[in-house]
C-alpha cells in the first residue's frame, strides 16, 4: 500500500518546492518591479491617467464591434442579401423614373389630344363656312283676294359661299280641315351663293268672303309646310295664316308666319280706385261719392 501512494507523495515532495520556489521568485520579481516603477514615477496617478485605460478600451470595444458588422454585413455568406437589397434599391429607382415618364408621356398625349380637338373644330367651321347655308325666309300668297284661287310660294336663301345644288323642296297647303294640297314629286333647284330661289304650289279653292272672315278669325286653319333637303343635311318648315279681324289688313304685314310664332296679345285694363264716403238716416239709406283725395297719379308707394 505504502508503496502505491510513493508516487503521489513523491509528487508532493518534488513539485511544492518547485511552486513555492517559482511563487517566492515571483513576488520578488514583483516587488522589485514595483520598486522600480516607484522610484521612476514617484508621482501619485491622477483620476484622468486611471479612467484613460478604460477609454481606451471602450473605443477599442466599439471599433472591434464595428469591424466585425461590417465583416459580418461583407461575409461571404450575406453577399447573396446584400446583391438582392442592391437589385431591389434599383428596382424602386427604375420604377420611380418609369412613372415620371409615364407622367410625362400621359401629359404630353393630353395636350395633343386637345390640339386635335382644336384643329378639328377649326376644320369644321371651315367645312361648314364652304358649304352651302339653306334656310327659309319666308311664306307668301299671291291672288289672295276674294274670288281668286291663291298660289303660294316659298323662299329658299343660301347665306354660303358656295352655291346649293340639287336642292329639293316638298310643299303643302292645308287650307280647310282635311283639305291639303301636295306637289306630286319634290321640285330640284339650284340656289346660288348669296343668293335666294322660290317653289310655289298652286291651290284648288276660290277665295270668297265668307272664307276669308273664317280666316281672320280664326275659325278654319291655313297653313303652308314642308321639307328641303341638299347634300346629306334637311330641314322642316311650317307657315300659318297669319289673321288680321280689324279691318283693312296694313301693306307690310306678313300674311304668313312661323307655325310657332304666337299672334294673340293679352290686354291689361288698370281701373283706378276712388273712394266712397257713405252716410245713413234711419229708414233711409243715403249713398255719396267722392274722388279719391290723393293725387289719381300717385300711389302709396309712389308713382303708378
Amino acid at each position: 500500500m505504502w508503496l502505491g501512494s510513493f508516487p503521489v507523495v513523491s509528487l508532493v515532495v518534488f513539485v511544492l518546492p518547485i511552486y513555492g520556489q517559482k511563487t517566492t521568485s515571483e513576488e520578488q520579481h514583483d516587488q522589485k518591479a514595483t520598486e522600480t516603477q516607484q522610484k521612476e514615477s514617484p508621482r501619485p496617478a491622477s483620476v484622468a491617467d486611471i479612467n484613460k485605460p478604460a477609454a481606451n478600451t471602450e473605443e477599442q470595444r466599439h471599433t472591434n464591434q464595428a469591424d466585425s458588422y461590417f465583416d459580418a454585413l461583407f461575409s461571404p455568406n450575406n453577399i447573396p442579401n446584400v446583391a438582392l437589397a442592391l437589385v431591389g434599391i434599383g428596382g424602386i429607382i427604375v420604377a420611380l423614373r418609369t412613372l415620371n415618364w409615364l407622367k410625362t408621356q400621359t401629359r404630353a398625349v393630353e395636350r395633343q389630344a386637345n390640339l386635335m380637338e382644336r384643329q378639328a373644330n377649326l376644320m369644321e367651321r371651315q367645312v361648314t363656312l364652304t358649304e352651302p347655308r339653306l334656310h327659309v325666309d319666308c311664306v307668301r300668297a299671291a291672288a289672295f283676294t276674294n274670288g281668286q284661287s291663291p298660289v303660294f310660294f316659298v323662299r329658299v336663301i343660301n347665306s354660303g359661299i358656295i352655291a346649293a345644288e340639287n336642292v329639293a323642296i316638298s310643299m303643302e297647303a292645308e287650307t280647310e280641315d282635311g283639305i291639303t294640297v301636295r306637289n306630286l314629286n319634290d321640285q330640284v333647284i339650284t340656289v346660288p351663293a348669296g343668293g335666294w330661289r322660290e317653289c310655289f304650289i298652286r291651290s284648288n279653292m276660290v277665295l270668297d268672303g265668307n272664307q276669308l272672315a273664317a280666316y281672320d278669325s280664326r275659325a278654319k286653319p291655313l297653313r303652308v309646310s314642308g321639307h328641303i333637303k341638299w347634300s346629306d343635311k334637311a330641314i322642316e318648315y311650317c307657315y300659318k295664316y297669319n289673321p288680321w279681324p280689324f279691318g283693312a289688313r296694313p301693306s307690310d304685314l306678313p300674311l304668313f308666319v312661323p307655325c310657332d310664332f304666337e299672334t294673340r296679345v293679352n290686354v291689361a285694363i288698370e281701373i283706378e280706385a276712388a273712394t266712397l264716403a257713405m252716410s245713413g238716416a234711419l229708414g233711409a239709406v243715403k249713398i255719396e261719392a267722392s274722388p279719391s283725395p290723393t293725387d289719381p297719379g300717385v300711389g302709396p308707394d309712389g308713382p303708378t
